[in-house]
């Protein structure tokens, strides 16, 4: 199985496949990345800042990482304007284009590599059932790696690793950026996640989402966290800020029997941003 990502489209999950790999060696590596942006020739648009057209892509960039000649890798930050580019790799796109701050020259002439990862699901799940996504590795994606939603059932992610997740815009926020390794919005059931790794991840590692969403039946155990922007592990539900206490009790006790540390999250948009409550 392979998948070349050219147009910003998702990859489709079907019901009763399993998408993953067997064997020994490394893991397959999903990239989100459209090509190798430092074999583009980059135009000088200001002191430090270059640029490229991306005018074929309508999604908006969320992660950037660079390898060195010396094979040393930095990721950037996104900004939201051009003049909030101050330090080494930061990015933002406007309008057509993407620029990104570099102080030494081109950038063509010191990396041997450019990825960019934009705003859409990697792998997406869609009213699906019984799928197993299993020994593969998602690496730099703008918004999720794995996006379940709308009765998503009998779902297993096993032995994957997810790294350099997230920080795409919302689809018509002002502002707002996501972007998990696995997300599961809406209802869903018997869903496990077990042995994989997150890092760098813009948001959270595993989430549940939904105003009206039920969840029946999930197990996460034997995950390693590091580097989650949100939480490690996000239970975001309707009834939660009526039962915030209760639930936080039932959940942390019977997980932590599990020897698994995880990290509830309450947050809710206000005028001044994002608030986290534990």
């Amino acid at each position: 199985m392979s998948k070349k990502y050219t147009d910003g489209s998702s990859f489709i999950l079907k019901s009763g496949v399993s998408y993953g790999a067997y064997g020994k060696g490394q893991k397959p590596v999903i990239n989100g990345s459209f090509e190798n942006y430092a074999e583009r020739k980059w135009r000088k648009y200001a002191d430090n800042i270059w640029y490229i057209s991306i005018s074929n892509i309508s999604a908006d960039p969320g992660v950037l990482r660079v390898t060195t000649t010396k094979n040393y890798s930095y990721t950037g930050c996104v900004k939201e304007s051009i003049d909030a580019l101050a330090r080494e790799w930061d990015f933002c796109r406007d309008g057509t284009n993407l620029y990104m701050y570099c102080q030494y020259g081109e950038p063509t002439n010191l990396l041997n590599a450019i990825e960019i990862g934009f705003g859409f699901d990697m792998f997406k799940i869609d009213n699906a059932s019984n799928i197993t996504v299993e020994n593969l590795t998602f690496t730099c994606g703008g918004r999720h790696a794995v996006g379940a939603s709308n009765g998503t059932a009998s779902v297993t992610v096993r032995g994957c690793e997810f790294s350099y997740i997230g920080g795409s815009l919302m689809s018509g926020s002002d502002g707002t950026r996501l972007g998990n390794a696995v997300e599961f919005l809406g209802s869903s059931s018997d869903i496990l996640v077990e042995k994989c790794k997150f890092s760098d991840i813009y948001d959270s590692g595993v989430t549940f989402q939904g105003l009206s969403a039920k969840v029946n039946g999930f197990t996460a155990r034997s995950n390693v966290f590091d580097k989650c922007g949100l939480a490690s592990f996000e239970y975001l539900i309707s009834f939660w800020s009526e039962h915030q206490d209760a639930i936080h009790r039932k959940k942390k006790n019977s997980l932590l029997q599990e020897r698994m540390k995880v990290t509830f999250v309450y947050w809710k948009r206000c005028l001044q941003g994002i608030f986290r409550m534990k």
